[in-house]
């Protein structure tokens, strides 16, 4: 979804750079709502999808109860730490920004996608919502799977 994002915003507003997105959320609202839910769950938030493989991965490293796997989760956990930052940080500049001279024009040309751009972002953001509320039945799923 992440990606998707960054296509639309590359097509619809011709923004090659970060620090083009100053102020394109207010004109780009779909693209960078479903970018932010998005963002959220790569980095791991609790109540989406990427939360669920992130706990997952940490509660099998506590019962492996092996040094290297405590290595691995200090490591897991800095880099949802580092994913938070670059992530939301263009967010940020997207919603709380004010377009500046390098974007001002492009900014004011913006818009968001027609329906089949939009439609593939809502659906991949609202999934990323759903398995994260309603995770246990997938997991058990995989497990029952796994265990075979």
């Amino acid at each position: 979804t992440l990606f998707f994002c960054c296509g639309i915003t590359m097509h619809e507003a011709d923004v090659d750079f970060v620090y083009e997105v100053d102020g394109l959320g207010k004109k780009m609202p779909i693209t960078f709502i479903t970018f932010f839910i998005s963002a959220l769950s790569l980095t791991g938030i609790p109540l989406f999808a990427g939360f669920i493989s992130k706990y997952c991965l940490i509660e099998a490293a506590f019962m492996e109860e092996n040094i290297l796997t405590f290595l691995g989760v200090i490591a897991l956990i800095i880099s949802a730490l580092l994913t938070a930052i670059y992530s939301l940080s263009i967010v940020f500049r997207a919603f709380l920004n004010e377009p500046n001279e390098h974007n001002k024009e492009k900014v004011e040309k913006a818009h968001d996608g027609d329906i089949k751009f939009n439609l593939p972002i809502i659906v991949f953001s609202a999934l990323c919502l759903i398995f994260g509320i309603f995770s246990s039945g997938l997991i058990e799923v995989v497990s029952s799977l796994v265990s075979l």
